[in-house]
C-alpha cells in the first residue's frame, strides 16, 4: 500500500530530530508504545479518524494518554500531528518512521511465501543468500500460500525472487510454446 507523501515528511522530521538528539531507540520505544496502544483501542482509532471531534479533545487525549508515558520529543510530535490536522496519518507515520529506522540500520524486511512452513534452518539460508544480495541484512516474515505447488518465493521491495514450482512449470511450458 502507498503511503501519504505527508507521513513520510512527518516521519523523517521526527527522524531527524530524534537522530540528532541522540534519542533515537527512545522514540521508536515510544512510538512502538503509541502503535500498540492505537491498535489495541478501537475508541482511540475512532476518535483519531474522526473529523467531529475538536482538536482540543484530542489534545486532551493525547496528552491524557501519553504525556507521562512517552520522551517529551515524541508527546512534542504527538500534539503537532493534532495541531496540524494530521492526525488521521498517525498510523501511516509509524511505518515510514520504521522504514527509516529499517534503512538507518541497513535492515531489509520482506515477506517468505511457501507451501509449508520452513524449517529454522531454510529460512536462515535464505536470509543469509538474500543478505548477500543485497547487502543489507534481511529479516524475512513468514506466509504460506499454497497457490506455489512447491518451493518458496520472496517479494523485498520491488525485487522477487520466485523459486517456486508454480513459476518453474510456468517457465517450461512457456519455453516449450517458443520451441
Amino acid at each position: 500500500m502507498k503511503r501519504a507523501r505527508v507521513a513520510r515528511r512527518y516521519a523523517k522530521a521526527l527522524f531527524d530530530a530524534a537522530l540528532e538528539s541522540k534519542a533515537l531507540e527512545l522514540v521508536e520505544k515510544d512510538l512502538e508504545g503509541v502503535g500498540q496502544t492505537l491498535a489495541a483501542s478501537e475508541e482511540l482509532r475512532a476518535l483519531v479518524a474522526s473529523p467531529v471531534v475538536s482538536n482540543a479533545r484530542k489534545k486532551a487525549a493525547v496528552s491524557a494518554l501519553f504525556e507521562k508515558k512517552v520522551q517529551p520529543l515524541t508527546f512534542g510530535f504527538l500534539r503537532l500531528l493534532v495541531e496540524k490536522n494530521r492526525e488521521g496519518s498517525l498510523g501511516d507515520v509509524l511505518e515510514e518512521f520504521r522504514d527509516l529506522l529499517d534503512a538507518h540500520r541497513g535492515i531489509a524486511r520482506g515477506e517468505l511465501s511457501s507451501v509449508v512452513a520452513l524449517s529454522a534452518e531454510q529460512r536462515k539460508v535464505i536470509s543469509d543468500q538474500l543478505s548477500r544480495v543485497t547487502g543489507k541484512k534481511v529479516v524475512l516474515a513468514e506466509k504460506i500460500d499454497p497457490a506455489l505447488l512447491g518451493g518458496f518465493m520472496v517479494r523485498i521491495g520491488d525485487m522477487v525472487y520466485d523459486a517456486s514450482l508454480h513459476n518453474q512449470l510456468k517457465k517450461l511450458r512457456q519455453n516449450l510454446i517458443e520451441s
